[in-house]
This record gives C-alpha cells, sequence and structure tokens, in this order.
C-alpha cells in the first residue's frame, strides 16, 4: 500500500513507518512518499482549530501528490488555548488522515511550553523551534526534526517520534474501527 506523509520532517516520517508496522489493516506493507506540501496556515498555529487545519491540509496535498497512495497523512504540532493552565496554551500535535474523501483526526499529548518561550512565539510571531534557540534552552538548530522542545522538557522521556506516534495511533483509531465510525 502507498501511503503519503505531508512532511520531510525524519521525527515525523519515523513515527509513521514505526506506528504502521502494529496495524492489521497495513501489514501486507506499504511505502511511505514524504513530500514537502504546505500546511496553508501560519508558521506556528495558535489555535486548535488552526492546527487541525494544517494538519488536514498537508494530508490532502501529499494524497494529491502522490500518484495511487491510499492515504495521505498530515501532522501538524500548534498552541491551543487551555483555560486553567499555567500560561493558558497547551503545545500538541494533531494528525490528519484523507482517503481522498474523508479525514480522521488524532491529538497527542499535551504540554505547557515556559513562559519566556511562548512569548516569543504568540507576542514575536516565531516559530516554536526558533524561539528555543532565541532562549537558548538549546543550541540544537534542527530540534524540531529531532528531540522537539517536548524532548528537552521531559529529559527525553517523551521525544518528537514519540509525540507525534501518539497523534498517528489516535487518527488511526478511526481507521481500524471504521464500523463505530
Amino acid at each position: 500500500m502507498r501511503i503519503a506523509i505531508g512532511t520531510k520532517n525524519s521525527a515525523k516520517v519515523q513515527a509513521l513507518e514505526e506506528t504502521l508496522k502494529g496495524y492489521p489493516i497495513f501489514e501486507n506493507g506499504v511505502q511511505i512518499f514524504p513530500f514537502s506540501v504546505p500546511s496553508e496556515v501560519s508558521n506556528q498555529p495558535l489555535s486548535i482549530e488552526e492546527t487541525i487545519l494544517g494538519a488536514k491540509n498537508r494530508a490532502k496535498n501529499s494524497f494529491i501528490a502522490c500518484d495511487s497512495c491510499s492515504y495521505g497523512f498530515g501532522i501538524e504540532s500548534g498552541l491551543i488555548e487551555a483555560p486553567g493552565a499555567t500560561t493558558g496554551f497547551l503545545h500538541v500535535t494533531v494528525c490528519s488522515i484523507y482517503n481522498g474523501a474523508d479525514y480522521y483526526v488524532g491529538l497527542s499529548t499535551g504540554f505547557e511550553v515556559p513562559p519566556a518561550i511562548l512569548s516569543m512565539v504568540k507576542d514575536e510571531k516565531m516559530a516554536l523551534c526558533d524561539a528555543c534557540l532565541q532562549s537558548k534552552i538549546t543550541t540544537n538548530t534542527s530540534i524540531g526534526s529531532q528531540e522537539g522542545l517536548v524532548g528537552i522538557l521531559t529529559n527525553g522521556r517523551l521525544d518528537r517520534k514519540t509525540y507525534s506516534k501518539q497523534a498517528i495511533t489516535s487518527a488511526l483509531v478511526q481507521l481500524e474501527y471504521a464500523s463505530w465510525y
């Protein structure tokens, strides 16, 4: 089966490869084709609506870019309002799967971004990876395709790949149990 993914980010591509191995609907093997496609949302989404839309756009755009693919996967990370959280926001990853007609959406767990970094993202319109560099929480210019901020804040207990796998697994619920949806 041919599968498209709307990114060339190695953490996200590896997350998809590893996650699909555990599903009977993909047991005959998959070929994954990464595409650099637009999310058609801001560089750093600041709402659940924008983050989901970005994931859906990446899923659809990768599906269109791929010849004879069964599914397009889109993975988008962003901030969502979280009343009651200390900063008022949580960072999440959204996965959307598109089959040419329908979308299936799932989320990762969420975590709070440190206030100084959050301020750079919200007020200065910086991408999260740039804000991480500017704040000096890391010097790794590839943080977004490696451990991610979540990896730094959890001391490696949860990294960007695993974080992406959570969203992919959540979205796959609707495919694995299609008769319930």
